[in-house]
Formats: C-alpha cells, sequence, structure tokens
C-alpha cells in the first residue's frame, strides 16, 4: 500500500486535471464534423500528397484564389526540393483565364496543386486530361474543439480571471476572502485609461502606456494593502473588509471615469491583450517541449521514475524492496516505443502553432512564478501555515499580520494587472469592467482544489480551475445553452465541488451526525 500512498495525494491536489481531460474529451467527441481544409492546413495536407504520388522533376502549377494556401504551398514545395513551374492566383476570373492561356500554349503540366473550393474551375479548364493529375486536399473527419487555435482561444478567453484567482487563492488558503477584486478590475482599467488619455491621448508613447498601468496596478495593490490592514490590524472579518472595498473601489471608478467610457487610447495599447510578440512554433519543437517537461517530472516526481533509478543502480537489490522489475522494465520499454512512434508522426507533419497571445505568456509567467511563491519559499510556507492553524503559526514565529498584509496586497495587485490586461483588449477603460469576476474568480480557485477552509491548495490546481470552468462554458455555447442555465450549471459545479471537500474532510457519518 505504501507504494501507491502518492495517489491519494495526487488527486487531493490535482483531482481535477482528470475532470478536465475527461470534459475535454468529451467536447472532442461531440464536435466531430467533416471539415475542410483551408489556407495554410490544405497546403501542408497537398504538399505530402504530391510528395508521395508524384514522379521525378514533375511540372506543377499551382492554382488558387486563396493566395495563403498558394504562397505556403509554393515554400513548402521548395522545402521538399520540388519547384513549382507556374503559381497562379487572383480572382476567378484571371485564374480560369491564365490557366486556360497556359493550356493553350500547349505546355506540359503534371501536376495541378488546387483547394478543393477551386477544384471546379481546374475541372473546367482542363476537361478529362488523363496526364494531368489534380491534387487537393480532401475533406476529413475531425473535432471543431480540438484545434490549437480552439485551444488557445478557450485558455486566453480567462486570462483575466486566471489572474484575480492566483490572488484570491492565496488569500483563501490563509482561511479569508477577497470580494473586492471584481472592482479592483474596474478601477484599474479606468486608471490606466484616464492616465494614458490626460498625458497623450492617442498619441502616447510606449513607454508612458507603461508607467500609466504600472501606476494603476499601484493603486489597485495599495487597496488590497489597505484590505489587509483593516483585517490584521483592526480584527476585521475578510468578509466584511474586502466587501465595503468593493462598494468603495466600484464607486471610485463611476467617479475616476465620470460613469463613462475613456477610449482616448491609442491602438498600440492591444498589444498586451491582443497582440502577439512569439512566432508561430513549429508543432514538434512544442511537442518536444512538452514531452521533456513531463518526462522529467515522472523522473524526477514520481514512484515510477524512483523504481526506473533503483533498477538501472542494482536490479537484485531493487526487487526486495518490493519493486516491480518486471513490470516496471515492461512499461519503461513501452514508453520508448510510444516515443518511436510519436518520433514518425513528427517526421511526417509540418504544421506549426499559432502565434501564441501574449496574454496567454502573461498568465503562464504569473502562474509560474505563483507556483514557485506557494511551493518554493518562505512566504509559500507561511501562507499555508496560517491557514492550517493561525495561533499556532504565530507560536512558530512567523509575522501572521506582515504575511497577511502581503498576500492582500498581492491579491490586489493581481486585479490591478487583470484590469489593465481588459483596457488593453478593449483599447478602453469603463467602471462597468470586471462585474461579478470576483465569483468566478471564487469559483475557480474552489474548483481547482482549494478548501475553503484554509490552508490548502495549489496555484497549479486554480490553472486546472480556471481551465476547467472555460471548457464547461465553451461546451455548454457549442450545445446552445442559454447564458442563465449556464449560470445555474457553473452554480451547481461549485456547489458541488464544496461538497466533495467537506466529504473528504469529514466524511458521510460526520457530516449527517453533526450538529
Amino acid at each position: 500500500m505504501s507504494r501507491l500512498a502518492f495517489i491519494p495525494r495526487l488527486s487531493a491536489d490535482y483531482g481535477m486535471l482528470g475532470v478536465l481531460l475527461l470534459l475535454c474529451l468529451c467536447c472532442t467527441i461531440g464536435t466531430i464534423e467533416k471539415r475542410q481544409p483551408v489556407g495554410k492546413e490544405a497546403a501542408a495536407v497537398v504538399a505530402g500528397e504530391i510528395a508521395r504520388c508524384a514522379g521525378k522533376s514533375p511540372r506543377i502549377v499551382i492554382v488558387s484564389v486563396d493566395a495563403r494556401f498558394a504562397n505556403e504551398l509554393q515554400r513548402r514545395l521548395d522545402k521538399q526540393g520540388t519547384p513549382v513551374a507556374e503559381k497562379i492566383t487572383g480572382e476567378r476570373t484571371d485564374v480560369r483565364g491564365a490557366l486556360q492561356r497556359l493550356i493553350d500554349r500547349q505546355q506540359d503540366i503534371d501536376v495541378v496543386a488546387t483547394t478543393a473550393a477551386d477544384r471546379q474551375i481546374v475541372t473546367h479548364v482542363l476537361g478529362d486530361s488523363p496526364r494531368t493529375r489534380i491534387v487537393c486536399a480532401e475533406p476529413y473527419w475531425g473535432s471543431t474543439f480540438l484545434t490549437v487555435g480552439n485551444l488557445l482561444n478557450v485558455a486566453g478567453q480567462k486570462v483575466d480571471i486566471a489572474l484575480l484567482a492566483l490572488g484570491m487563492t492565496m488569500v483563501i488558503i490563509t482561511g479569508g476572502i477577497d470580494l473586492s477584486v471584481g472592482s479592483l478590475v474596474s478601477l484599474s482599467a479606468v486608471t490606466a485609461a484616464v492616465l494614458i488619455s490626460s498625458i497623450g491621448g492617442v498619441s502616447a508613447t510606449p513607454m508612458e502606456m507603461l508607467l500609466c498601468s504600472l501606476a494603476a496596478i499601484a493603486v489597485c495593490a495599495a487597496v488590497g494593502g489597505f484590505s489587509g490592514t483593516m483585517v490584521t490590524l483592526f480584527k476585521i472579518p475578510p468578509f466584511v473588509a474586502t466587501l465595503a472595498m468593493m462598494w468603495v473601489a466600484g464607486g471610485l471608478a463611476f467617479i475616476v471615469s465620470d460613469g463613462e467610457t475613456i477610449s482616448d487610447l491609442p491602438k498600440s495599447y492591444k498589444w498586451l491583450g491582443m497582440g502577439t510578440t512569439v512566432p508561430p512554433i513549429p508543432d514538434a519543437l512544442l511537442l518536444t517541449v512538452i514531452v521533456f517537461a513531463v518526462g522529467h517530472f515522472i523522473m524526477s516526481r514520481t514512484t515510477l521514475g524512483r523504481h526506473i533509478y533503483a533498477i538501472g543502480r542494482n536490479r537484485q537489490a531493487a526487487r526486495p524492496f518490493g519493486i516491480h522489475v518486471n513490470r516496471t522494465l515492461l512499461i519503461v520499454y513501452t514508453i520508448s516505443g510510444v516515443m518511436a512512434g510519436l518520433a514518425g508522426v513528427l517526421l511526417a507533419s509540418q504544421f506549426t502553432v499559432p502565434p501564441i497571445p501574449n496574454a496567454l505568456l502573461l498568465m503562464v509567467i504569473v502562474f509560474a512564478v505563483g507556483h514557485f511563491t506557494m511551493s518554493r519559499t518562505t512566504l509559500g510556507r507561511h501562507i499555508y501555515a496560517i491557514g492550517g492553524n493561525r495561533q499556532a503559526a504565530r507560536l512558530s514565529g512567523i509575522h501572521v499580520n506582515r504575511t497577511l498584509l502581503i498576500v492582500y496586497t498581492i491579491s490586489g495587485a493581481m486585479a490591478g494587472l487583470a484590469g489593465v490586461l481588459l483596457a488593453s483588449q478593449f483599447t478602453s477603460g469603463a467602471p462597468r469592467y470586471g462585474q461579478m469576476y470576483e465569483l468566478y474568480a471564487i469559483a475557480a480557485v474552489v474548483v481547482g482544489g482549494t478548501s475553503l477552509a484554509g490552508g490548502e491548495g495549489k496555484i497549479l490546481g486554480t490553472l486546472i480551475g480556471v481551465l476547467t470552468i472555460a471548457v464547461v462554458q465553451t461546451a455548454m455555447n457549442l450545445l446552445a445553452i442559454k447564458s442563465d442555465w449556464q449560470d445555474v450549471t457553473l452554480g451547481l459545479i461549485v456547489l458541488l465541488v464544496v461538497l466533495l471537500d467537506n466529504l473528504k474532510r469529514h466524511g458521510w457519518r460526520q457530516l449527517l451526525t453533526s450538529e
């Protein structure tokens, strides 16, 4: 039993990961339909088909109204060492005329590469030519959910909620709550917008926009610090203190903006919320990074990894310690075969991941820092200790008030960052941004496995909770469920998760028999 002792702990910390994967599987199956490749996707399919079926030195002509398809296909064929004789693009009438002139010159054509949408043009001009092969990307069955672009979109939709949830996780682990974060989002957005508008408006420089955004985040951090002061110094319950600051921050947002939307911002301000910096990444590179990260985790953090090292050092000595040597070796060689198969798939694949939005990169960086803080630093250990037993933490020499002040300040700063992100996405600031966001943040934290009683929770678990809510909402949108019923569903999910948490902590009998 001791060898399996890690399973309950892993289930408690990241149990929702299984639920998230199950939801993704259901969405994938439910959205399978016949799809027609277009653009770069179609170019990749056609390039692979030409490489398989074309003879030596074929004369290839690309014919398509879609210039993106034509340019990408030519690039791929050049990379394969298959030169293109001619590329015909433009309007449908121009494409038909150019292809007809090419045929009239009686030039030999071995392969015409085109799209399914333009195939009719090609067949109309060529007729029943037995010598010329028409290659286009045929329709295929696929899921509209399980695409890189859609998955990036699902994750990117909740970046602002994720930032709020990160700060909320720290607060809830200490045994508190922060109801002011939604109003702080609106206060941050209008503060950044008003400052940028007053300094230069649409002609503001990047440095001015950065300073104004940092000022808005600082204002929200100060409000969070004030809430922490009320909780620590004046012993006001966190619910009451942050509820009061929710009203204060919401009112200040309307006062600062005069109740209007401030939209006098440069278009370049969209860089953070809507822009991209990292160029398109080849699937092979991205998958390699993911596989190595998973492999590192298995070898350094799991029982399987420890068993592999033990068998490698001394196979005979591993057996008396209860290690199933044959089973472990079977798993290892199976993994090796799977990796070889994956390498073959990568060699045949030439797809690239779309550019990753800056907002999503920001979320990844912030959560990486938050995870490191909570798992590897003294501050993180103190936060857990305070949530577990505040009096014991104080007797152990932990500065409880100072730690709580830092936590509420971080929560305010995360709300300020979310507000700046929203202002960047919409290129405007409005006092109604962030309404009800505090409830979504609390829901994400709870769904991610953080206990409302304090002392338990993981930053990565919160990220899983955010993604779970995003997938649930995406699934309900795909099923055309009305927004009212979506709220009902999310509320029931949160209630169910809290109930399961109580059952895990106390059990059925204690819950039913306790007064």
